[in-house]
């Protein structure tokens, strides 16, 4: 039995590689060189460290090939076109991220790259948004199992050394539990996840998840409808005693407007019910006609006052996807929805990367043309010049100059003042 098992684990394991060999190429390069950061004591975050530009590429490869593999089956390519492109894509990904520093681009990137893998399968004419649905809820349910599988086999290994100190007084080094969690959380649960993918595309199930359906009728979708009443009426009474939004209103609004999407992809399959899930499916974009109002004057304000940083950025970002998400669902059919709701999402956090219109090229821009424009005003800067003598500064001026400063600071920006 034993024997049996460990056959068909190598097997599975074979399977695996074979299917996705540079993404299991990219997490086994990936886990080498996170086990030999830490047992060479390397720090990260140094300027010159190209361990963390190296681990940053191999994250983003592993996500980008998987995406492209799931994209290959679907459309059935041959090995040089699959590889190809592959590798040119991935020089690109490489040539992009030759720098040490973690900025927003590297979470934009991430998340793109992450939802391609949701996405990749189902770039093609005659796909359906029900195997759309089928296809992403067990990916999630996969991701779900890896994820535990992996913190149990961690805790069970971590155990078992600790039982073999405690009862045989054999010490191990306390780096082995850091090593250990490293094999696990980047090669072993990276390659389950792998093997856990499915491998057909339009296999519809014909029942919706029971304990899904009980969790959006009876919890989710009851308390949206009660945060959102409570969102009208603030807006109400924002309007009763005309005052303009807090400053958190924006974050507030947009972690709503997240989470309602979600149960918007999660309510799918039942759109056409009379169930509260398929009322809230039909009616959800309606409903968040006035927090997307809200929504824009409060960004607007908030910019206005302080111009724009990356946070600002991103939920400007979030607001354009609501505002696209929107105009798609008003305007298209159900059946091409979701993939061009997920496709813009991926479009819009890929343009967020890189490039003259990035989070960090426009945040610093925006920081960089506030500077310059409060020290003019304020007679330090002269024609492209700081002059030593301006008008004295207040506390609130000295304040906002100095929340600048380090603003561009901080964004690696001093270079261009």
């Amino acid at each position: 039995m034993l024997k049996t098992a460990i056959i068909n684990l190598t097997s599975q394991a074979f399977n695996t590689i074979k299917r996705f060999p540079l993404s299991t190429l990219c997490s086994l390069l990936f886990c080498s060189i996170a086990l030999t950061i830490v047992y060479n004591n390397y720090n990260l975050f140094l300027e010159d460290s190209y361990y963390l530009q190296l681990i940053k590429i191999l994250f983003f490869g592993f996500f980008w090939f998987t995406a492209l593999k799931l994209f290959v089956e679907c459309h059935k390519w041959n090995y040089l076109k699959h590889y190809t492109l592959g590798l040119i894509v991935f020089a690109v990904i490489a040539t992009l991220n030759a720098t040490p520093l973690v900025s927003t681009s590297f979470f934009y990137m991430s998340a793109a790259l992450f939802l391609m893998v949701f996405l990749a399968p189902f770039l093609k004419r005659n796909s359906t948004s029900s195997e759309f649905w089928e296809f992403n809820y067990k990916l999630c349910l996969h991701l779900a199992l890896a994820v535990i599988t992996a913190i149990i086999l961690f805790c069970g290994v971590s155990a078992i050394l600790l039982a073999i100190t405690y009862f045989f007084n054999i010490k191990f080094d306390s780096d082995i539990y850091v090593y250990l969690w490293l094999i696990v959380a980047t090669l072993f649960a990276p390659l389950l996840a792998l093997a856990l993918l499915p491998k057909h595309f339009d296999k519809l199930s014909k029942n919706y998840p029971k304990y899904l359906e009980t969790l959006l009728s009876y919890i989710i979708i009851p308390l949206i409808f009660v945060f959102s009443a409570i969102i009208y009426i603030y807006i109400a009474k924002m309007v009763w005693v005309w005052e303009l939004p807090k400053g958190g209103v924006a974050n507030i609004i947009t972690i709503f407007g997240c989470t309602g999407m979600l149960v918007y992809f999660m309510s799918y399959p039942l759109h056409n019910s009379h169930s509260i899930i398929g009322i809230f499916h039909r009616n959800f974009f309606k409903i968040m006609l006035a927090p997307l109002a809200l929504l824009i004057v409060a960004i607007s304000y908030r910019i206005k006052q302080y111009g724009i940083t990356e946070e600002r950025y991103t939920i400007l970002l979030w607001l354009t996807w609501f505002i696209l998400s929107m105009i798609f669902a008003f305007t298209l059919s159900a059946t091409r929805t979701a993939r061009l709701i997920c496709l813009s999402l991926i479009s819009l956090l890929l343009l967020g990367s890189y490039g003259p219109w990035s989070a960090t090229n426009v945040s610093l821009a925006s920081q960089l043309n506030r500077l310059e424009s409060a020290l003019t005003k304020n007679g330090i800067l002269v024609d492209g010049q700081i002059v030593a003598k301006g008008r004295d500064l207040n506390d609130k001026e000295i304040k906002e100059i100095a929340s600048m400063l380090s603003y561009i600071y901080q964004s690696k920006g001093i270079s261009m003042l």
